[in-house]
């Protein structure tokens, strides 16, 4: 019955691979984030120091670990003011969608790397590489997909405060209690089942994917 909860068993290996893509990814997406309300008018992510590619500055611990594990995850909240943002809630959207899209984006486009690297790369270190490149792409998928989902501590929970910005103030205060639900709607499949036909999609445009 509890099935459903546990990790597919992966090689010590694999589990290493996901965990360097997991904190590169964690680090693009936080960025990504950052920069985009930057662009927009939002300082306040810079002081809060979430304008860099560090994933120690933007990553949850268990939502690193449920990237390691169930291939999604999620970030430590970052606070957007959609009254700082040109075209207020609307730029918020736009804030979400653009990031999720760069972090896809950025796993897509590694996957031009793999060919160059078979060629250039042999042996074990080449096939490291390109493991850890395919690894990367589709964790960076999963990633971008599972944050559209409108709740903290989901990217997509500043959805929800663009659409109706007391319920979203309100949900991003309750910190813990939304990173248990977040991280139960990834342990239970939830996540996967709801994208599941976008990731296919999407990863149809990567090589080898």
């Amino acid at each position: 019955m509890f099935d459903t909860f546990l990790p597919v068993p992966l090689s010590l290996q694999q589990y290493l691979l996901r965990t360097v893509a997991a904190l590169f990814i964690v680090g693009v997406h936080g960025f990504a984030l950052a920069a985009w309300a930057r662009v927009l008018g939002d300082k306040g992510v810079g002081w809060d120091e979430r304008l860099t590619l560090n994933p120690l500055a933007q990553m949850d611990l268990i939502g690193l670990v449920t990237v390691i594990f169930y291939r999604q995850g999620f970030l430590k909240y970052m606070r957007i003011d959609h009254t700082e943002l040109r075209g207020g809630r609307a730029g918020l959207v736009f804030c979400v969608l653009a990031a999720v899209a760069s972090t896809i984006a950025v796993g897509l486009l590694a996957q031009l790397l793999k060919p160059l690297v078979a060629t250039l790369i042999g042996g074990n270190a080449g096939l490291t590489i390109q493991a850890f490149l395919s690894t990367f792409g589709r964790l960076s998928i999963w990633f971008g997909l599972v944050n559209l989902l409108p709740l903290p501590p989901f990217t997509g929970g500043h959805l929800l405060t663009a659409a109706v910005p007391a319920a979203g103030r309100r949900l991003a205060e309750l910190q813990v209690p939304m990173i248990i639900v977040a991280a139960l709607i990834i342990i239970s499949g939830a996540g996967t089942w709801l994208f599941q036909a976008a990731y296919r999609f999407i990863a149809s445009f990567g090589i080898g994917l």
